[in-house]
């Protein structure tokens, strides 16, 4: 029995040395199958076609390789295509704003040319309606200082002086206004000059120093002295220029209006004289050689 029992256990010993062996060789074959299978998938040949894999497991021939080149192409070609096409609309978009842009130009051109052209009108209708002396005098002017005795004042111009001509305003320094009624121009620069107004006829006649010319002139009672504020174009914008339509503040509150003559430069906060002439009122703003015809707006 006891012989029985030690065989059974070799028996069982070798078969499973045995049984070992197999399983180890069967591994090594499923291994070496998997290795090979694998290198035949990722380059072969079928039916004398070189095909290829993807990663997703799904090969391609030559020809389905050389269609999606060219669909590749193809979308390229589209897309320079479009890219073409955007550009040169956006070439088209910009000449036309280029043109937009030129033609409202010309406009405010147009306008600006018809509101001097219109300015000129008005300045020439008011002129027509101003009464203007002769250049040559009658015989009851004097001709000389010599021919007048009958002095009525001496006295010199409060500012500058900038020459003789029609409606200058002549603020004198002992407080009187007297302004030119004589067409008659003659430009000469001078501070404070003296000044001498003679009677003759039952006219007066302003003779300045340096000036060989006497003209006639006429005392202002209705006159007020103020300070310019700001000047504002027809438009609505701040300008320094004197020209017709422009409005006029005065640091006294009064607001005028330029209805003709006159044309210069002057600066803010420069001293203002209007006066009352006739019909009109007239403005004289330092650094403006003419006096400007204007009308009370405020």
């Amino acid at each position: 029995m006891k012989n029985i029992i030690i065989i059974l256990i070799v028996i069982i010993i070798v078969c499973s040395f045995i049984l070992f062996h197999k399983i180890s060789d069967t591994k090594n074959n499923i291994n070496n199958l998997t290795l090979n299978e694998i290198g035949s998938t990722n380059n072969m040949y079928s039916d004398g076609e070189y095909v290829q894999e993807s990663k997703d497991n799904y090969t391609y021939t030559e020809e389905e390789l050389r269609e999606q080149q060219l669909e590749k192409e193809k979308k390229l070609e589209e897309a320079k295509k479009q890219k073409q096409e955007y550009l040169e609309q956006q070439k088209i978009e910009q000449e036309k704003q280029k043109q937009e842009a030129l033609n409202q130009r010309q406009e405010v051109l147009n306008m600006e040319e018809s509101n001097q052209n219109n300015n000129k009108n008005e300045q020439q209708n008011i002129n027509q309606q101003i009464p203007q002396q002769p250049t040559t005098q009658p015989n009851t002017q004097p001709n000389s200082a010599t021919e007048i005795t009958n002095i009525i004042l001496e006295s010199r111009i409060e500012n500058e002086f900038n020459g003789l001509k029609q409606y200058a305003i002549f603020e004198l320094s002992n407080g009187q206004v007297w302004i030119q009624t004589q067409y008659k121009y003659t430009y000469f620069y001078k501070y404070k000059p003296q000044i001498v107004i003679y009677s003759y006829n039952g006219k007066y006649y302003i003779m300045i120093d340096g000036i060989n010319d006497m003209v006639e002139v006429q005392q202002i009672t209705q006159y007020k002295k103020s300070k310019l504020e700001k000047a504002i174009t027809n438009m609505g914008n701040l300008t320094n220029s004197a020209s017709i339509n422009n409005i006029y503040f005065l640091k006294d509150g009064t607001v005028w209006k330029q209805s003709g003559l006159g044309m210069g430069i002057f600066l803010n906060n420069a001293n203002v004289i209007v006066a009352k002439y006739g019909i009109y009122y007239y403005m004289q703003i330092d650094g403006v050689e003419e006096s400007l015809i204007v009308e009370l707006q405020k």
